[in-house]
């Protein structure tokens, strides 16, 4: 507790896990998969340049790497859609941050 008070007053948390439309999880399975304490996915150290991220949005770059995506691909084309149009959250998250470095500089 004195930790997560720590890290909130240095704004350290840079993540936290959420429900869909954006209230805190709770700690709750499945919007907070881990159970980590305060709904905390990512971290910083005090300079903000070293970042911890516990969710793993390497493990996402491709539609094919979550487990449920044959259905989930038969459910968009159902409807219409196309499953795979805009990337994963992986890589948006990846692609967001480069873009916010290329607008933003380094903060070097």
């Amino acid at each position: 507790e004195a930790t997560v008070k720590r890290l909130e007053q240095a704004n350290q948390i840079v993540l936290r896990y959420a429900r869909p439309d954006g209230s805190p999880a709770g700690g709750r399975f499945p919007d907070n998969p881990n159970g980590s304490v305060a709904d905390i996915a990512g971290i910083c150290d005090p300079t903000g340049r070293i970042f911890g991220l516990m969710p793993h949005p390497e493990a996402h770059n491709d539609w094919t790497n979550h487990p449920d995506w044959p259905r989930q691909r038969e459910i968009a084309r159902r409807a219409g859609k196309d499953y795979g149009a805009g990337g994963t959250v992986g890589i948006r998250l990846f692609r967001n941050a480069v873009e916010y470095i290329r607008c933003n500089g380094s903060g070097r």
